[in-house]
């Protein structure tokens, strides 16, 4: 049999191969149930736990020594003003630095200039709303908040993909 010959039945062989297994595990995929209700928790808690974990020893790596806060933000404060703390409503001024935890930068208010913004009004990720509750004109911080509460699994639809922890550095400018 000639080379050319033997090559094909090859291919040939090959793709009904590929062809025969795609099949089958479409025909699985069809056949498996969807996974319930408890499991998508279980599945959620562990990856909060898992990001949990990433945290801790990237801040031990830094030693930044955040606080974690119930609602699942890690907030370091680098310079603390003393008056109210940041309500609803509030007009403020934001430098800002939004990294990954490669310290990939994604967006910089060096490059936009300063976020002038509404607490709880503003386009901002969950947790960087919450933590600017606990926050004060003034205060400089460093925020890392786990995808949950930022964008999620889908990421925002420009530069963040999906299952993102952001560190945000941020300062809320003195009015």
């Amino acid at each position: 049999m000639s080379p050319r010959i033997l090559l094909s039945l090859c291919l040939a062989l090959l793709l009904a191969m590929v062809a025969s297994c795609s099949q089958c595990s479409e025909g699985d995929e069809r056949r498996r149930p969807a996974p319930t209700r408890e499991q998508f928790i279980r599945y959620n808690r562990h990856l909060v736990r898992c990001d949990s974990i990433c945290i801790v020893k990237y801040s031990d790596s830094l030693g930044l020594n955040p606080q974690p806060t119930p609602k699942s933000l890690w907030i370091t404060i680098h310079e603390h003003e003393t008056g109210e703390p940041l309500q609803n409503g509030d007009k403020i001024s934001l430098q800002y630095v939004v990294t990954t935890l490669l310290n990939d930068t994604i967006y910089t208010s060096a490059h936009s200039g300063p976020a002038n913004l509404t607490v709880g009004q503003a386009d901002l990720t969950m947790g960087l709303d919450e933590a600017l509750r606990t926050l004060h004109r003034g205060d400089s911080a460093t925020v890392i908040v786990i995808p949950e509460k930022a964008y999620g699994f889908r990421g925002d639809g420009k530069a963040i993909r999906g299952r993102k922890i952001l560190r945000f550095d941020i300062r809320i400018l003195k009015q």
